[in-house]
């Protein structure tokens, strides 16, 4: 290993820690080690490191910004290394290739439980870093270049897990929406993987679409949307060395929240329940929707899955409209499916009135829906309300094409951890039978 992030490294963090990456960059630009460029790429990058990786030790380096925001935050990290192990019986000393490492934060996990790792990364600074920081742990060996290279001129024993992280960008910075474009392209992979590996962890972007992604690789068994802080982090394809004879699980998985919900999508699964049209009329509109119930708004997991129909079947919900993606119930649902809230006030959208409405809630949290011309801002300022996070108001379409404005209490709080029907694990694959 060079010394690249030895004395002159560690003297140079310590002189300049928290000053400017670029004043250092001008300052040092001519004749600057590759241990100075280095030490002021980790002063870059060590901050915003260090807030996502709370726990990760001092003597961690960071060789670029880039590699810290692209990396795996630690919830989905940990996720993403349990969903590989809990389809193995025996998981003592797998052996791991990760072919796109990174920062390494996936294969820590691995590490930290003393797993065989190979860790191929093909750019040379963090294929450095990669090095220093997996010191400590002698079952872990770093490949530096272009892992599918190497794989296709390896002759080794089969791997229990191959990892691999296509890039979804492509060579000009920009977004890509199709797993054939994204680098390298596991699709054309897919055969020697599955020849080297027993289980194929794919982590993929998760702007792909569900199910082209599982047209796209055949075999697999199981397709995880997994959701941390709000936000739909990745999709991860787990596909077996055979292939899945069984239709893929689409599998939406909410670490934080212990929550966990299966389904095997099909075009003859339950259909999406209305709100239907009350037939007496009354005063909250033309349907069945009244003060007392309640407003779920799904996900970001549940959007992606687009699995509407399920969820009106399995929680006992209505859709407020085809096109609004909020359901309604007459209970608070005990599931962290999305934002619960409670209705306590419901009008009927009539342009004229909106500023007097608007004078009589008050301050609100406003969010437009199914509102075709009309944004949350737009209809914001039509009522003529200030911001407030005491109650909420959604301005949507209902079941039978009404306009209505929904006034919502604070968002229910689901904090327990949950042990229902919808929190199944699959069944052990039983991977160990061929070792």
């Amino acid at each position: 290993m060079s010394d690249i992030y030895g004395d002159e490294f560690l003297k140079f963090v310590a002189e300049h820690s928290g000053e400017n990456a670029d004043r250092l960059r001008l300052r040092y630009q001519r004749g600057a080690s590759e241990s100075v460029r280095a030490a002021i790429a980790h002063i870059e990058a060590s901050a915003k490191g260090r807030r996502k990786f709370p726990g990760i030790g001092d003597g961690w380096v960071f060789p670029s910004l880039l590699s810290v925001e692209q990396s795996t935050p630690p919830a989905t990290a940990a996720f993403n290394v349990s969903t590989a192990l809990h389809l193995f019986d025996d998981p003592l000393k797998l052996r791991v290739l990760d072919m796109t490492a990174g920062l390494g934060m996936d294969a820590l996990g691995f590490a930290r439980m003393g797993h065989l790792m190979t860790l191929c990364e093909i750019n040379p600074a963090h294929a450095e870093a990669l090095r220093h920081n997996f010191a400590p742990y002698p079952s872990v060996k770093v490949v530096e270049g272009d892992s599918t290279t190497w794989l296709a001129e390896y002759y080794g024993e089969k791997f229990d897990v191959i990892f691999i992280d296509p890039a979804r960008r492509d060579a000009s910075g920009g977004r890509v929406y199709n797993l054939h474009d994204c680098t390298p392209d596991i699709t054309a992979l897919l055969p020697m993987l599955q020849r080297n590996a027993r289980l194929i962890v794919a982590k993929l972007s998760p702007m792909l679409d569900t199910t082209q992604t599982i047209r796209d690789l055949p075999g697999c068994s199981e397709l995880h949307i997994v959701e941390e802080d709000g936000e739909c982090r990745e999709l991860l394809a787990v596909i077996p060395s055979e292939g899945s004879k069984s239709p893929a699980e689409i599998v939406i998985d909410k670490p934080q929240d212990g929550f966990t919900y299966r389904f095997i999508p099909s075009e003859n699964g339950p259909e999406a329940v209305f709100v239907a049209p009350d037939i007496l009329g009354g005063p909250y509109g033309s349907c069945s929707l009244h003060p007392g119930q309640y407003i779920v708004e799904p996900s970001s997991s549940l959007m992606k899955a687009g699995c509407f129909g399920r969820i009106c079947h399995d929680f006992d919900l209505k859709m407020l409209a085809p096109n609004s993606h909020a359901f309604v119930s007459d209970k608070p649902v005990a599931a962290p499916i999305g934002i619960v809230s409670r209705i306590t006030e419901i009008f009927p959208f009539a342009s004229g009135k909106l500023r007097a409405i608007g004078r009589k809630i008050g301050a609100a949290e406003v969010i437009a829906r199914n509102l075709p011309g009309i944004t949350s801002e737009l209809l914001r300022k039509k009522l003529g309300v200030g911001e407030s996070s005491e109650r909420r108001v959604l301005g949507t379409t209902v079941g039978d094409g009404a306009r209505v404005l929904i006034v919502l209490d604070k968002q229910i709080q689901v904090s327990e951890r949950h042990s229902s029907k919808y929190d199944t694990q699959s069944e052990n694959r039983n991977l160990n039978a061929d070792r």
